[in-house]
């Protein structure tokens, strides 16, 4: 196997990893969802803007917000790009950039 492929493998794993985070993720949002709802919708309170409302909302956008960037994560290390590659094999840079003699 070349440099190349064996970094392609390599970051191929790390995004089905990360997918495979995303989707454990995703498991939560309903318990999320129901609790959020449970007390912004309280039965015979008017009061919406207690503490665990606001708890529960700041969680589930949290929660969002980690689905989204374990998304993006499996998203670039699928496409291994350049930069990528430098990351994870650094020590072969300097022999490819130089010029030969």
């Amino acid at each position: 196997m070349t440099r190349r492929e064996i970094v392609v493998l390599v970051s191929r794993a790390i995004a089905v990893i990360q997918l495979m985070s995303a989707v454990i993720e995703i498991t939560y949002l309903p318990a999320y969802l129901l609790n959020l709802f449970h007390h912004l919708f309280p039965v015979g309170s008017l009061d919406v803007g207690d503490y665990w409302s606001r708890y529960y909302m700041e969680a589930l956008l949290a929660l969002i917000a980690r689905i989204a960037i374990l998304l993006l994560a499996a998203l670039i290390f699928w496409k291994c790009g350049p930069k990528i590659e430098q990351m994870l094999l650094p020590g072969d840079a300097a022999t490819t950039t130089s010029p030969e003699s």
